[in-house]
């Protein structure tokens, strides 16, 4: 109760694949649905999530600056929410 949750992901294929017209048929915010309700119901205060995609698929530079990138943004968003 009253934690905060921001979740952090990464897949294998590209982001473009986590749309109604990708591969995967849904968004990374979609899949993430019955966390979020789990969080709800146990009085969390959801974030959100980040995410990195395409680790599969890019070359090690794109990785690494995806990854650099999220790193960023996770730090940013603590630094946010005072934690």
């Amino acid at each position: 109760r009253g934690k905060d949750v921001l979740v952090s992901l990464t897949s294998g294929g590209p982001k473009e694949a986590y749309s109604p017209a990708g591969f995967s048929r849904f968004t990374y915010a979609e899949l993430l649905r019955p966390l979020e309700q789990t969080f709800t119901l146990c009085q969390m205060n959801w974030l959100g999530h980040t995410a990195v995609g395409g680790l599969m698929v890019n070359p090690d530079e794109a990785k690494a600056r995806d990854i650099a990138a999220q790193a960023d943004e996770l730090c940013a968003r603590v630094a946010a929410y005072g934690r």
